[in-house]
């Protein structure tokens, strides 16, 4: 970020706290332990995260006797009546404290936890929480798993050292508590960014993790490649307040980029035009972060998410440069966010998907024919042919569309033709008179230039008999 050191600048710097003075750490915590098994039990896809199979598989055993609880009764009912799902129960949860019981912190307030809850659910769901909790004893569960959630908080601390904290208030020039928090969700499938708004109107902002790899002893393994999720998430806490704020008007225009990349949105858990609106306004912030640590980054990013179906993110990372170059005229980004939406006003969302779809990738053909009989058996190789000169460091394979069951085996003999760079080809081992199954989803071939290929490639054969 360009710093303008005048007075306004340094009052917004003032605010921050200094990073050499944050300390993350990142935990397991009792409270989103707790809402994610409740709602694991419910059976909400997005908390059954079964990757540490020995730990879910403790805990089901555990809760199984309570799966018609009243509690889990009235979550299911939430759920489908008002939508309490994904970052819902994780705002939840972030208001709560657990002492001798389980209690609103002081911060809250009835009704401002998430629009989906009101303040009636939201007590009545604390009332039968409290019965839930004495009930299954979960505090025993909990505490029983201490040593695991130890080493899982000791391996995610590598991750966290080079987050930039202090970026975060000097960008959208708010304040900071300078509590970011980070917590280890064991069950969760998403990542989730709820926030504590505190009675200075500073920020108390999470950023909440789930649990995808293992080592052979089933203890969490976390990567440098999380450290954009992170950033990510904690972007939601000084964003998502701000589409709110200006809904009303972004909404119509919203509904237009909504309508062309409805599936793929889908394919990422986005059902709605409000929640493609957060998530416009979080990416664009997080390329501005990575413009400011690692602008190597930033044309990767913009790629990626036009593949994401954000169709207008080149244009909102342009105007947030002029933002971030005009500091001294707006002191923070709500006092921009007219002028995004002007910005969103003037495009056309039929436009940028043709200039989208222009640069994307294309499939010219297979060399077996979907539908084939007799096709040879034993080791037998397939080329896919693709319309311009590929990055050949990319390509992926898929089961079908008649599943797992149906997918063959692959050799690793599997590359790129380096010379036309058009052509990639796998080595398959198939057995005599047998049905097969597989695709080439496009998002796993990328052009020259990073774009990814249009559409999926599905094939489905049979080998000769004997």
């Amino acid at each position: 970020m360009k710093k303008y050191f005048i007075l306004l600048a340094y009052l917004v710097i003032s605010m921050t706290v200094s990073a050499q003075t944050v300390r993350v750490k990142a935990v397991v915590d009792e409270r989103t332990e707790l809402l994610s098994a409740v709602f694991r039990t419910v059976g909400a896809e997005e908390y059954r995260n079964n990757t540490l199979k020995k730990y879910t598989s403790e805990l089901d055993s555990y809760l199984l006797e309570f799966k018609q609880d009243t509690l889990i009764r009235y979550a299911r009912q939430i759920r489908k009546s008002n939508g309490i799902a994904f970052d819902a129960i994780m705002s939840y949860a972030v208001h709560l404290e657990i002492t001798d019981s389980i209690r609103f912190i002081s911060q809250y307030k009835p009704g401002t936890i998430d629009e989906r809850w009101n303040p009636e659910m939201e007590q009545h769901f604390l009332d039968l929480l409290n019965e839930f909790y004495i009930k299954t004893n979960f505090h025993n569960f909990y505490t029983s798993h201490a040593n695991f959630y130890t080493e899982a908080e000791y391996r995610f601390q590598d991750v966290l050292k080079d987050v930039d904290y202090e970026w975060f208030p000097e960008f959208f020039g708010v304040k900071s508590d300078g509590s970011f928090s980070v917590i280890i969700s064991l069950l969760n499938r998403g990542n989730y960014g709820p926030s504590i708004l505190n009675a200075d109107g500073s920020k108390k902002v999470y950023s909440i993790n789930g649990v995808y790899r293992t080592d052979s002893l089933e203890i969490p393994i976390f990567g440098k490649g999380l450290e954009p999720i992170i950033i990510h998430e904690f972007t939601h806490s000084f964003t998502n307040h701000l589409v709110n704020l200006y809904t009303d008007q972004l909404i119509k225009k919203g509904k237009k980029f909504f309508k062309p990349v409805q599936s793929i949105m889908a394919q990422q858990a986005y059902g709605t035009v409000q929640t493609m609106l957060y998530e416009i306004m979080v990416r664009s912030c997080v390329i501005q972060y990575y413009k400011d640590h690692d602008s190597s980054m930033v044309q990767k990013y913009l790629t990626d998410e036009l593949s994401n179906g954000f169709l207008w993110i080149k244009e909102l990372y342009g105007l947030l440069n002029v933002y971030d170059n005009n500091r001294a005229q707006y002191a923070t980004l709500e006092q921009f966010m007219p002028e995004i939406v002007k910005l969103q006003k003037s495009l056309s969302p039929r436009k940028l998907k043709r200039e989208y779809e222009k640069q994307c990738g294309a499939f010219v053909g297979l060399s077996i024919r979907d539908g084939s009989d007799e096709v040879p058996y034993d080791t037998v190789k397939i080329t896919v042919t693709f319309a311009q000169p590929m990055n050949i460091g990319t390509y992926g394979i898929s089961y079908g569309k008649k599943g797992e069951s149906f997918f063959p085996k692959f050799l690793e003999q599997s590359g790129w033709d380096p010379e036309t760079k058009t052509k990639f080809t796998a080595t398959m081992v198939l057995e005599p008179g047998k049905s097969y199954s597989l695709c080439f989803p496009g998002q796993f071939f990328l052009t020259k230039t990073g774009f990814p290929v249009e559409g999926i490639l599905y094939l489905d054969f049979n080998t000769a008999k004997k």
